[in-house]
């Protein structure tokens, strides 16, 4: 296949994805959904930005990496619709794991930069990887915020509910001591409002613990993934060749 033929069929991905996101930019803002509407209003002109200035911040970006981003931006926009089609694809754990290795990127693109242009200053490597991980992680913890604070305040479902069959607490402690009681094998609970009981069936409902702990636990393991591969690429590009097709080529400082 030869180069020119590539980029055509990259060009068409890059143009069938971008229509859908346009129209999810119309179908968000019509729906009320307006975070959305402002993120992938962002995205799109984020990928309109000139080939002159990615070329004047030294960063070449892959194809492939762009498409990837690209669809990140896609599946954030029908993420309620592919969790009704197919609740067996955790679409969300794929979608933080992929924004924890693009925060990493995005923090190490930055510090090598930073250390161009500052010749007096000279880290090593791992610990540009460790400060990239905390951002990453960083970066998350404020999403898991965000998300808390827009269930909170707009009673939204953003952190979302999973039944539980086993947990402890030590509020279940009839002595009142600080040792929990555990609680195996729910299953079902039932909800007292005003309106009546409401069974739920299949085990407790956990509010929102577990999504967030795996949120941050696979954004870790994104952010692991960059730094990982950036170390093996910068160390040794000619054995680690491959790793160039999905991280910038021109951010390093070695």
């Amino acid at each position: 296949m030869t180069n020119q033929s590539k980029e055509r069929k990259i060009l068409i991905i890059f143009l069938f994805i971008r229509i859908f996101i346009f129209l999810g930019i119309i179908i968000t803002f019509i729906t009320k959904n307006y975070i959305s509407t402002i993120f992938c209003t962002f995205s799109t002109l984020l990928f309109l930005t000139p080939i002159s200035k990615k070329k004047k911040i030294c960063l070449e970006v892959p194809s492939i990496l762009e498409i990837v981003i690209t669809l990140l931006v896609f599946c954030i926009i029908i993420l309620d619709v592919l969790n009704k089609l197919n609740t067996k694809v955790h679409w969300d754990t794929i979608i933080h794991t992929i924004i924890g290795f693009l925060y990493a990127l995005i923090c190490f693109y930055y510090i090598t930069r930073l250390i161009k242009k500052r010749i007096d200053i000279k880290l090593p490597l791992p610990f540009i990887c460790i400060i990239s991980i905390l951002f990453s992680m960083t970066a998350g913890v404020c999403w898991e915020m965000y998300e808390y604070s827009a269930d909170k305040v707009f009673e939204r479902d953003m952190q979302k509910d999973v039944l539980v069959t086993t947990f402890s607490s030590v509020n279940l402690n009839k002595d009142n001591k600080l040792e929990p009681v555990t609680i195996n094998k729910i299953k079902s609970s039932i909800i007292n409002t005003d309106k009546g009981p409401i069974i739920v069936k299949g085990g407790y409902i956990d509010i929102g613990l577990n999504d967030t702990m795996k949120d941050l636990i696979v954004t870790l393991i994104g952010s692991l993934t960059f730094c990982i591969l950036n170390l093996l690429f910068i160390l040794n590009k000619e054995k680690y060749h491959y790793i160039k097709k999905i991280i910038p080529h021109k951010m390093s400082y070695l």
